[in-house]
């Protein structure tokens, strides 16, 4: 005797027949405003709002409240938040079992500016040897807070980042530690003497905006007391080139510019790179896709990537 048909009613309905609004709803939960959720789903924020509005009405509950800073989901929110986090878990699963091996399509990796302008060559080239293989998207930010949530948010596949993300919803893998080191201008670092030179550094690279050592910096001439403090890395670098001082900055990323000869290193017998602290470099997927087999297999290889400069 067949198995009677499950027939739904009221909301289990309109959750059926909105599935995909219900999928746009999980992202405005994880990213935490509409306005960040349009962007991650390619959508405009009119048409995501629109989505969200039907969705309610078919529901007839609301679902978030709408404030200045983001939205705050209602009871009813947050039980259906659980419900499409389950659904699209099951959904990735289902998929992966249905598709073999099948390609990964687009993979979106998103790190800082300065580790993709020294990784992203040799990754591109390792990736393009796999058969089949997946297609790039590369997405930068300065922060690693906001790289991290572009993993909640399904924005970003793998983030490479400075540090070990502390949410429990993200898988970390150690990639390479580092330390910095100071560079000037071939010319300039041929001087003996480095007095009255500024430094170039970028504060929140350091604990409070300070650099350590002044005291021992000072010792060696350079002026610390008017240093040029920069918004990022890549600025230290065109700002030393430039000959306007001494910039601080991380050994993986000048030794590109070391061995083309624009930037040589300075005071490395009185300070090696470990003396001013080590950062770590962290490869990091959203923990409920740590079984995913093929992805796991792009962090393998990422994992292979690490800057030979990097101690």
């Amino acid at each position: 005797m067949d198995a009677p048909v499950t027939r739904l009613r009221g909301p289990a309905q309109a959750v059926v027949d909105h599935l995909e609004k219900v999928v746009y709803f999980a992202a405005i939960a994880r990213c935490g405003s509409i306005q960040a959720a349009a962007r991650s789903l390619g959508l405009s924020q009119p048409a995501l709002s629109r989505s969200v509005a039907v969705l309610e009405a078919a529901l007839g509950t609301l679902l978030f409240h709408r404030r200045r800073e983001g939205v705050l989901l209602t009871a009813a929110g947050t039980a259906l938040r659980c419900f499409a986090d389950k659904l699209l878990r099951d959904a990735t699963a289902l998929g992966e079992e249905l598709g073999g091996d099948a390609a990964l399509g687009e993979l979106v990796i998103g790190t800082h500016e300065i580790l993709a302008s020294v990784l992203w060559p040799t990754l591109v080239a390792k990736t393009a040897a796999l058969a089949p293989a997946p297609a790039l998207s590369l997405l930068t930010d300065v922060s690693a807070a906001d790289l991290v949530r572009q993993l909640d948010a399904d924005a970003a596949d793998i983030v490479l980042v400075v540090g070990t993300p502390a949410s429990r919803a993200v898988a970390s893998r150690p990639f390479f530690a580092d330390g910095y080191g100071f560079y000037a201008t071939p010319t300039l670092a041929a001087r003996k003497k480095l007095a009255g030179l500024p430094l170039l550094f970028m504060p929140q690279a350091f604990a409070g905006g300070v650099l350590p050592l002044a005291e021992l910096l000072e010792a060696q001439g350079l002026d610390t007391r008017s240093p040029v403090r920069v918004a990022t890395m890549e600025s230290v670098a065109s700002l030393t080139m430039a000959g306007i001082g001494v910039g601080v900055l991380p050994t993986f990323f000048a030794g590109g510019f070391v061995r083309a000869r624009q930037l040589a290193p300075v005071m490395a017998k009185e300070f090696p790179p470990g003396r001013l602290g080590r950062h770590h470099v962290t490869v990091n997927i959203a923990a409920r896709r740590a079984a995913d087999k093929r992805l796991a297999a792009i962090v393998d290889l990422i994992l292979t990537c690490a800057p030979e400069t990097a101690k």
